[in-house]
């Protein structure tokens, strides 16, 4: 089989793959189709687990414009000139499959900053969206934001790898979940996106329980979700349902004693606060000082373009 499954479809068959639905490709020294073959397409809808992963369309790619057929059902991409070809992997089903950092510069074209950034960050994190985009997973990273970066270099006149660029710029390794990632870019994203501009942090970094530390915690070690080591400052997303358990109180209780006694900060910033405009800006402001950070913005222009991001990552989390 020569059909080559690309944008949306092959991101929603990465995902699947990392949620454990369908076995893993392997390597494949195969190019891209030149042309859209009809039959083979038939083939592919009759495979069980297609339809977890197709949606309205199924997606795929060709590596001739003169190759591009009207297929009922199905949307056909050139990718002329693009490295995509040159890493393709192959499916239990014989199909090929794109690489996960071809997708990604393959999407540049056609999603918002928001949700191309989003992407970014959960190829390069420890979870997974669901196939349909529904709920997230954890999963081992699929890449990482040095690889992007590098694909996304190697292809600088495709359609799309300007933003793409931009994506990555304010993308991190090991986020491990949706929220996070969002925290991170309502945080730093520059304040001519809407954002802050706050320096980037380190995600999920593991610190070691020294010294003081020992007297408050039975833990070796915590990882903090967002980390800025230089400041000492440790932000923690707060979900809804561990943290209002009176476990969850107490072992948060316990976490923020011990990164006390050996000289961290902790800001804890919780859902209700990511989803208001308004408290979102206290917060933000507390951290930014804690990083010795002015935020001078106090412009009616920053503050639509705030709402514009607002807006754009939640309309993204709907999308991807």
């Amino acid at each position: 089989m020569t059909v080559c499954l690309a944008h949306m479809t092959a991101l929603r068959y990465w995902r699947a793959v990392r949620c454990g639905l369908i076995p893993a490709p392997r390597a494949a020294r195969s190019t891209l189709p030149t042309k859209t073959n009809r039959s083979e397409i038939s083939a592919l809808r009759s495979v069980p687990w297609i339809q977890t992963i197709s949606g309205d369309l199924i997606h795929v790619a060709v590596s001739q414009r003169k190759g591009v057929r009207n297929v009922p059902g199905t949307a056909c991409h050139c990718l002329l000139g693009s490295p995509a070809a040159k890493k393709l992997m192959r499916i239990d089903c014989g199909a090929l499959v794109v690489s996960p950092e071809a997708v990604f510069l393959h999407l540049a074209g056609f999603l918002h900053f928001e949700a191309l950034a989003l992407i970014a960050f959960e190829l390069c994190g420890t979870y997974s969206l669901t196939p349909d985009g529904s709920g997230f997973m954890p999963a081992e990273p699929i890449t990482s934001v040095a690889s992007l970066s590098a694909f996304v270099s190697s292809a600088s006149s495709f359609p799309g790898s300007a933003r793409a660029r931009k994506a990555i710029r304010f993308a991190l390794d090991n986020s491990a979940s949706p929220a996070e990632s969002r925290l991170v870019l309502l945080l730093c994203a520059k304040q001519t996106l809407g954002g802050y501009g706050l320096p980037l942090p380190k995600m999920n970094r593991r610190v070691n329980v020294v010294g003081e530390g020992r007297k408050c915690a039975a833990h070796k070690y915590y990882v903090l979700d967002l980390f800025w080591e230089n400041a000492r400052l440790d932000v923690e997303y707060d979900s809804d349902a561990f943290h209002a358990s009176a476990g969850g109180i107490a072992s948060d209780a316990e976490r923020r004693n011990a990164l006390a006694a050996m000289g961290y900060r902790v800001v804890t910033v919780t859902n209700t606060q990511i989803s208001s405009a308004d408290a979102f800006d206290d917060v933000a402001r507390v951290i930014a000082h804690a990083l010795g950070f002015r935020i001078r913005h106090t412009s009616k222009a920053w503050s639509q373009r705030r709402f514009a991001l607002r807006c754009g990552l939640g309309a993204a989390q709907r999308v991807v």
